[in-house]
């Protein structure tokens, strides 16, 4: 047959050849081709070389032909073999089940269901879900181009003859637009949000909606700031854990790539973040190394000669910056790729990564993470309170603003938890203040998790802030205990202070006086240095041989110093004096270079003596008395450079940052009812019905709250500004409890008087009833926190968790700098332009970005274990029944009011 082909399509799915402007549908008839289709189109050939189109007869004379079918012979993919899996059992989430929907519920559903996008893939899993469910459905498509197979357009095309009554639901599933909307009894706007503010144009059309339905939190927490008038639920999109997995067969690109692949997949925008990839990819690596980064991307979704040049010529100038460097590998792909095709796409790479410019929820990361592919993405939401919100933390309580990945945070289980990551972003618009008896108030975004406790079931969870109301519970851990009765001091000697050696022969000891030996603040006298310069001097072996004979000379001159030598135990027992001694510490105490001054009242004779007491039999150290009586003070001073290094390493130094800290997890009740005494005498005040410490330290109060629960004590801390505008926090006992501290302090008092009754002890917690929830302006700084094994902390009192999606424990996360506005054309649709999206561009970006493509590409494995917890959470929150199953339940309730 002279320059015909017979060919037979063999990819499932309808082919359009672009250059040719011919479709060649999928069945199980052959179809002719002229000689000059594959002179005048390389995709056609490529379709034919890699298998897509199965050649059935051709003439071996025409030299096109007979090419095109040697290179289709020699290309050869090999078939990939789904690798044996371990025998080692793995733990898989429960299947979800799809929920039944009842009441007649009919809805239409207008959109785009015909392309190779995001919308097009949410609208056609989801109308298919809910049909399944019950619910009947008509498909209202908006016109476009169809990508589709044959075997995908059949349920749609089903769907777009079903005829509906009057009383019909509709959903439009598309960016708000006037020429979109649709009219019926209760019409819904189904759309998401990816920028930090809203367009006029979008604004405006959401008037037309009874409500309106969301992707993400994210998406809620941005356009509830705008649409103050209607109700917004989220109906996060899903993924398909049958089609995308890690085992079948891979893409097979000729000309090859190499070994090591990352992987962007995105339709080609300025939104999208591909100058930040590809400057990071250009910076981190060179042509010499086995690594590719493929881009798979369409432009406007176009598959022209125009739209491929677009790609090239952007690509083209951000490699015109690297002018001096061989640079690393670079594919594009800008066909399209089919659904079922996609997994292989994703198979064939090794890690997936999008730096965008406000993804929140996109279709391709947990698509990517299914197949296997650890994820690198821009952390763009997920900030839940103010960065001045109080953490509790293993030294105290600390703002979260001021919180390092060197913090440990105490978890809702009141295990101490390391922090891995901090998020923090600008915020203007609405947030809630939940109002609870025993803590400050707690401001918080909508879809931050809280936990809260049923009391008559003692049953917990993780509920939005926005579904809390007064009279709920919400919960502070209980379980604070660490078993251990000693500690070893050499743990809080800063290196600065340890011993040291100085040419001569003689040794400096802290208070430690033997023959030939010196205090730090004897030498510092002799050779004219400040102490704290003396410190730096010996850490850094600066001190001269000037100085040296000045300290020589002055030893011979005096011989020995007979001064008896100070012996203290590396090991000290955490016992009931210790503990008095330390609250006193906390809640009385200065410190100088050899110095520490308890500031007692001139009548407090007895706990003068009692802190002398127990200073001599625990450290063998003489205090010294200072009565002013004009100012009615009384001075207990302990001259000793090595007692202060201890109670300022255990302790702290500074009024406002003295914590017990750790010493407040150890299970030794005489040591914590000891630490407790002490700051009631210093710190505490016996009023009718409670007692109270007030302190200016969060970190103390904290602490004391957790000394309290090693006695089954509730307490509550709120925090108040002085006269003098110190902020103070008083941390109250009341009730019976406070006849048990009357016990300890050997004290009388008056007619009993019992409140709080209203907070509840669990077994393993405290449970604060909620007095209100109240929603407010707020402009200012969010934060939030990843935390190691378990993402929850302790925020005012009351037991948060971390609300990401993407999460340090998951994927590597790339912080955004800060919001700018999009200039007109950037975002390619124009009623985007002079909105506000994450800049991408100072220099940590990059750096950050350069940091975590190195990590993955040497560290493939354990790269692959953290994305394992990825694929459980899609697995168990993130699939396409999971969002079938959110649409059902909101459209029952609205089914029920029509």
């Amino acid at each position: 047959m002279n320059g015909v082909m017979k060919i037979l399509n063999t990819s499932k799915n309808t082919i359009y050849i672009e250059e040719l402007d011919l479709y060649l549908p999928f069945t199980n008839e052959p179809q002719f081709l002229e000689t000059d289709s594959l002179k005048r189109s390389r995709s056609l050939r490529n379709a034919i070389i890699q298998g897509i189109l199965e050649v059935i007869e051709y003439n071996p004379n025409e030299r096109i032909e007979a090419s095109v079918v040697y290179l289709h012979k020699t290309h050869n993919p090999q078939k990939q073999e789904e690798p044996a899996k371990s025998e080692e059992i793995q733990e898989e989430p429960e299947e979800t089940i799809l929920n039944s929907a009842t009441n007649n519920i009919e809805v239409k559903f207008h959109g785009i269901f015909f392309d190779g996008g995001g919308y097009a893939k949410v609208n056609r899993n989801l109308v298919q879900k809910l049909s399944q469910a019950g619910i009947k459905i008509k498909v209202d498509p908006k016109h476009c181009q169809n990508e589709l197979t044959e075997k995908e357009l059949a349920p749609i095309k089903k769907l777009m003859q079903t005829s509906l009554s009057k009383n019909h639901i509709s959903i439009d599933s598309v960016i708000p637009s006037f020429g979109e909307y649709s009219s019926s009894k209760y019409p819904i706007l189904y759309t998401t949000v990816e920028s930090y503010t809203i367009p006029k144009q979008f604004i405006e059309c959401c008037q037309f909606y009874r409500e309106i339905h969301v992707t993400s939190p994210f998406a809620k927490s941005i356009l509830e700031q705008y649409v103050k008038d209607k109700p917004i639920y989220v109906i996060p999109a899903g993924s398909d854990p049958e089609l995308y997995c890690e085992y079948g067969p891979k893409f097979d690109f000729k000309p090859n790539i190499k070994n090591f692949v990352f992987l962007s997949v995105f339709g080609w925008s300025y939104r999208k973040g591909y100058d930040v990839l590809l400057k990071a990819y250009f910076e981190e690596f060179s042509a010499s190394e086995d690594v590719s980064l493929l881009i798979a991307s369409r432009y406007q979704n176009g598959t022209s000669r125009f739209h491929k040049e677009k790609i090239k010529d952007d690509i083209n100038k951000i490699v015109k910056e690297f002018p001096n460097k061989d640079l690393p590998h670079v594919v594009r792909y800008s066909q399209m790729i089919s659904e079922y095709q996609m997994p292989q796409l994703y198979r064939s790479a090794h890690c997936f990564v999008l730096p965008s410019r406000g993804e929140s929820s996109c279709l391709t990361s947990p698509e990517a993470s299914l197949c296997g592919l650890p994820v690198i993405m821009t952390n763009v939401s997920g900030q839940c309170v103010p960065s001045g919100t109080r953490i509790d933390t293993v030294n105290g309580a600390q703002k979260i603003g001021d919180i390092t990945t060197e913090d440990y945070v105490i978890s809702h289980t009141g295990e101490a938890r390391k922090v891995t990551h901090k998020f923090t972003r600008q915020y203007s618009g609405n947030i809630l203040r939940i109002k609870s008896y025993g803590n400050d108030d707690l401001l918080i975004t909508h879809e931050h998790p809280v936990l809260v406790e049923d009391p008559t079931s003692n049953i917990q969870n993780f509920i939005p802030a926005k579904e809390i109301k007064k009279g709920d519970y919400l919960v502070y851990p209980r379980n604070f205990r660490y078993h251990r009765s000693m500690i070893s001091l050499s743990d809080f000697i800063k290196e600065t202070q340890q011993i040291e050696k100085i040419d001569g022969g003689w040794k400096l000891r802290h208070e430690n006086r033997r023959k030939g030996a010196l205090s730090v603040s004897e030498v510092s006298k002799i050779i004219g240095v400040a102490p704290w310069k003396l410190y730096h001097y010996l850490k850094h072996n600066k001190i001269d041989d000037t100085n040296i004979q000045k300290i020589n000379h002055y030893i011979a001159s005096h011989g020995e110093i007979n001064k008896p030598p100070v012996r203290i135990s590396d090991r000290i027992e955490l016992d009931y004096e210790f503990g008095i001694l330390g609250g006193f510490y906390l809640s009385e105490s200065s410190t100088r270079v050899d110095t520490t001054t308890f500031h007692l009242n001139l009548n407090e004779d007895a706990y003068a003596r009692q802190i002398s007491d127990i200073i001599k039999r625990k450290f063998d150290l003489d205090c010294v008395f200072i009565k002013n009586s004009t100012r009615h003070t009384l001075d207990v001073k302990v001259y000793s450079t090595l007692f202060r290094i201890i109670f300022e390493g255990l302790f702290g130094k500074i009024c406002d940052n003295k914590s017990p800290g750790i010493l407040t997890f150890y299970n030794c009740r005489e040591f914590q009812k000891g630490l407790l005494v002490g700051q009631l005498q210093g710190d505490g005040c016996r009023r009718s019905s409670y007692w109270d410490i007030s302190t200016t330290s969060p970190h103390i109060a904290v602490g004391v709250r957790r000394s309290f629960m090693h006695f089954d004590i509730p307490t509550t801390i709120k925090s108040r500004v002085r006269k003098n505008r110190r902020k103070s926090y008083e941390v109250r006992v009341s009730s019976k409890y406070a006849e048990m501290l009357d016990q300890w302090m050997n004290t009388a008092h008056g007619p009993k008087k019992y409140h709080f009754h209203f907070i509840l002890m669990g077994s393993d917690n405290i449970c604060f009833p909620v007095r209100s929830v109240t929603e407010e302006k707020y402009t200012g700084e969010l934060s939030n926190l990843e935390i190691e094994g378990d993402n929850s902390y302790i925020a005012n009192g009351v037991s948060v968790h971390n609300c990401m999606y993407l999460r340090e424990d998951n994927a590597f996360l790339v912080d955004m700098d800060y919001l700018e506005e999009i200039k007109q054309g950037q975002m390619h649709l124009h009623y985007w332009n002079n909105q506000k999206f994450p800049a991408l561009k100072e220099r940590k970006v990059i750096e950050q970005l350069r940091q975590h493509m190195r990590y993955v590409f040497n560290n493939i494995e354990k790269a692959k274990e953290k994305n394992k917890n990825l694929q459980k959470l899609i697995k168990q929150n993130f699939t396409w029944t999971h969002t079938a199953n959110a649409a059902i339940e909101r459209l029952k309730e609205i089914k029920g009011t029509l």
